[in-house]
């Protein structure tokens, strides 16, 4: 499985990699909560970010020297964008990058969340350099690989192929891939193929093109928007046309040819020398991590200047350095709006559970004593541990409590009885956490507030609909605003009721659609930003140093 989807890592924090020790967790995952009731359920996931923020803050100081960060490129990698290929200091959030769905193996445009840049100082970064590939990352950078067989038994009952390695973990079986065939290519045929020909001839003979072809071609070379609004068929059409050995007499002829190359799902490298430029095609879009094979070398090496990584829907993108390609990736608290969000990081000694700190990484829910745990957390929790029972990290696939460890009442009752009864190792997918909220109805809470009410409405807030329950706000009485916010996230996802006055199946599965579509929405408009929101309150005295994986030390 990928990366959880929802997931902050240390650099979308601005934090450096952790200065803990480094280890190999491999026994399972540990949940902890914190003393006091944060009431996030209710809040913003902004509220989140600060709450996590401020943990690492009070519990840490500079003298711990987390200044460095683990998940990035070097400066002279690029990013390919529907308008050509940026620079770090080039590209912003907002702007349109290509990107990878590890699942499917196809590359989709999204949209760039943001651009984390970091300063220029020493470093030891990790270089990848063969005659199709050449990279400059931090040791913990991530990149999605398909993972070539050990065996011929290994051949015959494959795995599924889509796994993630660190730079410093690539090994020989690992397969980087350097084009993939794209999402989103027209169906049908905006240009005629004869349009498409003649502007493909017209930009390989250098002649002045006819008043008709000129809305498509910038100085002589097709523009970005043209070559994107091709089908599959005519951009093999144009790229057998225009340049079938390759080269080209110019820069922007071969970065068109490039892009061109990419949408059609070619691996192709950008070469240079005295005898001009030349787009070289290769057959192979998946690069073996192999000395022999490719004549690829690895060796650590000092690097002094910025290092950077963008923000993507997907956590990859499409590379380029010194003319290769290639798509690479970006490198735990589980919160109430389904985000698992990165503490110490991945290959780090924990703190939070004396007798299982390198054996067990951990996770903190950020939840108190009787606060709700909803189940986008749950099911956060459920993708994070399917995610480090990848072959990368290997986790097993035991969920344990704080408890188990020492004696505390960490993780809570409540926790621990998802613990125990199996819940945090079901599969990531529905959640029948919330079936307790069924039947539900206007009235209930009344005059004493109920939980289950209160969790209702903490999940209209996080739908968007909390100005339904003012002045009140969460009382866990369920009154005639209760019902109208239940009412307005039922619309909000297509519902076409008129009237709703309890907790019947159909609104709680709308209610929980309602709040996954409301974050994706933030997420991909970047509001979760450092300083957008979050009371700004320090956890209890019972959560002390940010530790591992999500946690918080004791």
């Amino acid at each position: 499985m990928p990366r959880p989807s929802k997931y902050v890592s240390r650099s979308d924090l601005g934090w450096g990699t952790s200065p803990a020790s480094r280890a190999n967790p491999r026994s399972g995952l540990v949940i902890h909560y914190d003393s006091v009731n944060q009431g996030l359920s209710g809040k913003d996931h902004s509220a989140c970010l600060t709450y996590w923020r401020n943990t690492r803050n009070f519990h840490t100081g500079p003298s711990r020297g987390w200044t460095d960060i683990g998940y990035c490129v070097d400066e002279e990698t690029e990013i390919l964008t529907e308008n050509g290929w940026r620079s770090f200091r080039q590209v912003r959030a907002g702007d349109t990058a290509l990107t990878l769905d590890h699942t499917t193996g196809t590359s989709q445009w999204q949209p760039v969340q943001a651009v984390n840049v970091f300063p220029a100082t020493e470093r030891t970064l990790v270089r990848m350099q063969g005659r199709s590939h050449s990279s400059l990352t931090t040791p913990h950078h991530r990149w999605p690989v398909e993972r070539a067989p050990r065996t011929r038994h290994d051949a015959e009952h494959p795995q599924p192929g889509e796994h993630w390695a660190t730079t410093e973990t690539l090994t020989a079986r690992d397969l980087i891939r350097a084009a993939a065939p794209c999402d989103h290519l027209a169906d049908e045929p905006k240009w005629s193929h004869t349009l498409v020909e003649e502007v493909a001839r017209a930009w390989a003979s250098r002649a002045k093109p006819s008043p008709r072809l000129r809305e498509h071609l910038t100085e002589g070379v097709p523009r970005h928007a043209f070559l994107r609004a091709l089908t599959r068929e005519q951009l093999d059409l144009l790229l057998r046309t225009a340049a079938p050995e390759g080269s080209v007499p110019d820069r922007a002829s071969a970065e068109a040819l490039q892009f061109a190359a990419v949408l059609a799902g070619r691996a192709a490298h950008l070469h240079h020398d005295e005898h001009g430029w030349a787009v070289a095609p290769d057959h192979r879009s998946l690069l073996p991590i192999n000395r022999d094979q490719d004549g690829l070398t690895l060796r650590e090496e000092p690097y002094g200047g910025h290092i950077w990584c963008p923000t993507t829907p997907n956590g990859t993108w499409l590379a380029r350095r010194r003319g290769t390609v290639y798509f690479t990736g970006n490198s735990f608290m589980a919160c109430p709006h389904g985000y698992v969000i990165e503490g110490r990081g991945l290959y780090r000694t924990q703190a939070a559970q004396p007798g299982g700190n390198s054996s067990h990484y951990s996770c903190t829910l950020a939840t108190g004593p009787t606060d709700a745990i909803t189940p986008e957390q749950i099911n956060a929790v459920r993708m994070l541990r399917q995610w480090l029972m990848e072959p990368d990290t290997s986790i097993a696939g035991a969920v344990l409590g704080h408890r188990d460890f020492i004696s505390t009442s960490c993780p809570g009752d409540r926790a621990y009885q998802l613990v125990q009864d199996g819940t945090f190792t079901q599969p990531p997918g529905a959640v029948t956490e919330g079936l307790d909220l069924l039947g539900l109805k206007e009235g209930d809470g009344i005059p004493t507030p109920s939980e289950g009410v209160k969790a209702v409405q903490r999940l209209i807030v996080a739908a968007g609909f909390g100005e339904h329950l003012e002045p009140y706000g969460v009382d866990g009485q369920w009154g005639k605003g209760t019902s109208a916010g239940l009412l307005a996230a039922r619309h909000y996802v297509g519902s076409g009721v008129t009237s709703i006055k309890s907790m019947t199946g159909e609104s709680y599965a709308q209610l929980i659609r309602a709040c996954a579509r409301r974050e994706a929405e933030r997420a991909v408009k970047g509001l979760d930003s450092p300083d957008s929101g979050g009371d700004g309150s320090l956890p209890g005295t019972e959560t002390v140093d940010v530790s591992g994986q999500l946690t918080i030390e004791r």
